[in-house]
């Protein structure tokens, strides 16, 4: 009778543990890859300066916004020279490529040396390059000035790229770059983005809606270009047994509650407050080498070599290990560059930047502010000599 008791239980227990959970199928769902987006961004000093980093600061907010926020992974590299280029596709190998900065038609893209001033980088090599990564990227974004030509020629190997094909202004880029994000963040198509974006300067009233240009690699069909980047899974159908469980489930809770407390958060918005509230968090893009705008009309200013005069705009909160990355890149280039001295001085504000993270992670508020205070201080105080340091300060 024992050993029969024994061995029924036993019998219960395997049993039991192969019930499936009532919600496992509501809470499992496929482990999709992130789609990541390469944003490349390039304002040699000798250049017009551009808002660059207003641009990179919308491209995130968009994308935070979106229903499919959580699928994308946004990739920033800072004062882009040709090297940074390769090694940044080879070590991520992004499915979006989007370069920001200045466009110098025939003679190709502008990014910089090693001492930040210009490289221009030719049409032709530009498709080469491209060509071996044809099996990875599936657009590339040429947010710049008369890039249809680089376009034209990337597009012999990449099914998509966008490029302008006339002088574009930093407002128009802007938007436009603001509305494809958010349209693909959405779940809409490559195709589809494009037109919203082009679509949201008309909205804004900005007269440069038919600049951009969408390029389709020849032989691809109809149903490539329409498809979304974004896939979003079927729901797994519910067993009757699972919806029976579940109804019990939450009756029991209901139950359990004392009068007056049958109150459901706001979801909604409570995730919209935290994109208020978590505006001096960690975010993870911003582009750097830029610190001003043209105030005279500078909305319409292009994208091109010509100068023009600006006045400083502040920037948004960006992630502090995107600063560190930045000052740790400028520390290289000084010791490069033999300048010792600017070297020391830098890497004085890259330990102390580096500790304001350390207090972010250890969620040490004030320290965190100190040592920001401290780092910026330390900033303002270099930057008369090295005006290029003011791009930083203003990231933080």
């Amino acid at each position: 009778m024992g050993l029969e008791l024994e061995q029924r239980s036993a019998l219960c227990v395997g049993f039991a543990a192969q019930i499936p959970h009532p919600y496992s199928q509501e809470v499992s769902s496929p482990v999709q890859e992130k789609i990541k987006i390469l944003l490349l961004a390039a304002n040699p000093k000798s250049t017009d300066p551009l808002r660059l980093g207003e641009e990179i600061r919308e491209i995130d907010i968009v994308l935070k916004q979106a229903n499919h926020r959580d699928r994308f992974e946004l990739i920033p590299k800072f004062a882009v020279r040709v090297g940074d280029l390769r090694d940044a596709m080879l070590s991520q190998s992004p499915q979006i490529v989007h370069f920001s900065g200045h466009g110098a038609g025939q003679a190709g893209l502008v990014l910089e040396d090693d001492l930040g001033k210009q490289a221009f980088v030719t049409t032709e090599a530009l498709a080469r390059f491209f060509q071996s990564f044809a099996d990875t990227v599936e657009c590339v974004l040429l947010n710049a000035c008369y890039s249809e030509i680089q376009a034209e020629a990337i597009n012999q190997h990449i099914n998509c790229v966008i490029g302008m094909n006339q002088s574009i202004g930093d407002r128009a880029a802007i938007e436009f770059a603001k509305g494809f994000y958010a349209a693909l963040g959405s779940g809409r198509s490559i195709e589809a983005a494009f037109e919203i974006g082009c679509a949201s300067l008309d909205l804004k009233n900005i007269p440069e809606s038919s600049k951009p240009e969408l390029k389709i690699k020849p032989g691809i069909d109809d149903a490539w270009i329409s498809r979304k980047l974004v896939v979003v899974p079927e729901p797994e159908p519910k067993s009757e047994q699972t919806a029976t469980l579940k109804t019990q489930n939450q009756a029991a809770q209901k139950a359990s509650k004392p009068m007056g407390d049958d109150r459901t958060p706001n979801i909604n918005a409570q995730k919209s407050q935290g994109f208020i509230n978590n505006a001096s968090a960690p975010v993870t893009q911003h582009f750097g080498n830029q610190t001003s705008i043209n105030t005279g009309g500078g909305d319409y200013a292009g994208r091109d070599m010509h100068k023009s005069d600006r006045s400083p705009r502040p920037n948004a909160a960006v992630s502090l290990q995107t600063v560190v990355d930045e000052v740790t890149q400028l520390v290289e280039r000084a010791e490069t560059r033999g300048e010792d001295d600017f070297a020391d001085d830098l890497r004085s504000v890259e330990s102390t930047l580096q500790a304001a993270v350390k207090a972010e992670s250890e969620g040490k508020l004030e320290r965190r502010q100190v040592k920001l205070e401290d780092a910026k201080r330390s900033l303002q105080g270099l930057v008369k000599a090295h005006p290029n340091l003011q791009s930083i300060l203003s990231l933080l």
